[in-house]
Parts: structure tokens; sequence; C-alpha cells
């Protein structure tokens, strides 16, 4: 194996941009977290894939749908987009350091494919606030693709972009839809940080790991 392709958030760190909308939204409707990913997944989304609508955008029309439009300026204001904003509150996942310094050692090239309202190139400097700059190779997001993933066009572009030969790569996610879109469209992969009620049958148990550094066996 050549190279890794790897989820972002829940996978190499903890993502707080949604953590930080519901802390907000909590204070004023009593909806609980599954139904807030929920309601405000579509504006995510569109954040996520259009050049010109950005995350403040997602927010302020999902405030706008619970009928908060008046929270708005209150929003903008708040230690919740701050926070968001300083990607403060960002933990990387134990034994994550670790691990990629040794890729980097063994000249393993470690990509994100990352769901996210900047482009990659935006996102690359955010890694030096969590020190992991200069160990990731490459950060490729649904904004510079145009889709989410796991769009085919997503993997086309990390292995592309990257001079890399599918058979060489493996994918790491936690993500059902992920796994599978990735899987189908030809990568071997594993199951990292997952929900133990998904059904990931079609992911041998050899490829279902409880600890980060277990990707180095797959080396």
């Amino acid at each position: 194996m050549k190279a890794i392709l790897s989820d972002g958030g829940d996978i190499i760190f903890t993502n707080i941009g949604q953590n930080s909308v519901y802390s907000f939204v909590a204070k004023y409707k009593n909806i609980g977290y599954g139904q807030f990913k929920n309601g405000f997944a579509k504006f995510r989304q569109l954040s996520n894939t259009e050049k010109k609508y950005t995350f403040d955008d997602a927010v302020t029309d999902y405030l706008v749908s619970l009928g908060l439009e008046n929270k708005i300026r209150e929003y903008k204001h708040s230690e919740e987009r701050k926070s968001t904003l300083n990607h403060k509150g960002r933990v990387v996942i134990e034994g994550v350091k670790e691990t990629l310094r040794e890729l980097r050692t063994r000249k393993i090239p470690f990509i994100i494919l990352s769901d996210a309202s900047l482009p990659g190139d935006q996102l690359m400097p955010q890694l030096r606030d969590m020190g992991l700059y200069g160990l990731i190779h490459d950060i490729i997001s649904s904004k510079d693709v145009g889709n989410e993933k796991p769009d085919p066009r997503f993997f086309d572009l990390a292995l592309r972009r990257n001079l890399i030969e599918k058979k060489d790569a493996i994918f790491l996610a936690h993500d059902y839809d992920e796994l599978k879109g990735a899987r189908e469209y030809g990568l071997e992969t594993i199951a990292f940080n997952y929900d133990p009620c998904l059904d990931l049958s079609f992911i041998p148990k050899t490829h279902k790991i409880d600890n980060f550094h277990d990707i180095l066996k797959f080396i």
C-alpha cells in the first residue's frame, strides 16, 4: 500500500463546527442533537458544495427555518461562532500524531478527503493549530469537487492529483455511506471510530480497527 485516503472529522480530530451551532440553537429551542443534525444537514451540504455559499450562510438559513431569525445577529457575535472560526476546541484523536509521523518516515502520503465549507488549500493552514502541519500530504474538499463524499469524483481527484493508482490506496472512514461508496469505487476500506450499530458486514473484521495506529499494519 502506497497511500492512505481518509476522512478528517472524527478520524484524526473531533470537529466542533456543528457542535457549536447546536450549543447556540439549544439555548432557544428544545431540540435533540439528532433532530438538529438532520435539520441542519441540507444547509450544511450547500456550504460544502456551493462555491459562494458559506458556513455562516448555512447557519443563517437554518436559524430562519427554525423561526429564530431574530437570533442571527446574536449568533454572529456569539462565542459559539468565534470558537468555530478560530477552530478552538478541536482535539486530535489519540495516536494520530505519532502514527502520521511514522507514515511520513515511511514516505506514505496521508491525504484528507473532507466535506467542508472551505477549499482544501484554505483548510491546510488550520492543521498548524492542531500540531498536524507537515504531516498531511494533501487535503481535498467537497468545495473543490462540487459534491460530498462518496461521489466518485472525490476519489478520482485525490488519486489523479497525487499520482496514485487505485490499487495502491486505502480509504479510512467511519461513515457508512462513505465506506460503502469507497468500496463500490474499488478502494480497499478500513473502518475506524464507527458506530457499532452500523451494518458494516461488507467490511472484513480485519479491516475494522479500534486504534488509529492500527492502520500501520496495512502498509
